[in-house]
């Protein structure tokens, strides 16, 4: 398994933040797979919601499902799913909440928050994934708050 940078930028603005998650959604398709991950406030949710936006999703103000664990759109026929791990405390959670059947048995787009805080779980997840683009970004905070930085990288073979 190897990631490949697809896109690096420092310094990055929320109009430019929501110009690289259109880009991205342009890459998108209906079984693929974002993985998010960076500090607490670096951006992820922001950067979903662009996201979503940016895929004609309606969406409510809703935040990170940090506490619902999933939030679930349609649009066009094409599913999309928010999953956050943050509040998960043991891998065994992942398979108790149910959230490992939206990756084994939905077709959806789904973007998820903190899954490097399960590194077994996610390289078993990426070792039996197949056919579909998996992305990784990462977000940290630039010079002040009002500022990001972002990689894309992209699991190659």
């Amino acid at each position: 398994m190897n990631w490949k940078l697809w896109l690096s930028e420092t310094e990055v603005d929320l109009n430019r933040l929501n110009d690289i998650a259109r880009y991205l959604g342009e890459q998108v398709h209906g079984e693929d797979w974002i993985f998010l991950e960076g500090e607490l406030g670096a951006g992820k949710s922001t950067f979903v919601r662009f996201f979503l936006k940016a895929m004609g999703v309606e969406q409510e103000n809703q935040g990170s499902p940090t506490f619902s664990l999933a939030h679930e759109y349609i649009h066009d026929s094409i599913e999309f799913v928010h999953l956050d791990l943050y509040r998960l405390k043991h891998e065994q959670e992942i398979y108790d909440s149910g959230i490992e059947s939206f990756f084994t048995e939905r077709k959806a787009v789904l973007l998820i928050e903190w899954g490097s805080l399960f590194p077994q779980w996610m390289q078993k997840l990426l070792e039996s994934s197949k056919q579909r683009s998996i992305f990784l970004v990462q977000l940290a905070h630039g010079k002040n708050e009002l500022f990001r930085n972002i990689e894309i990288h992209q699991l190659g073979s």
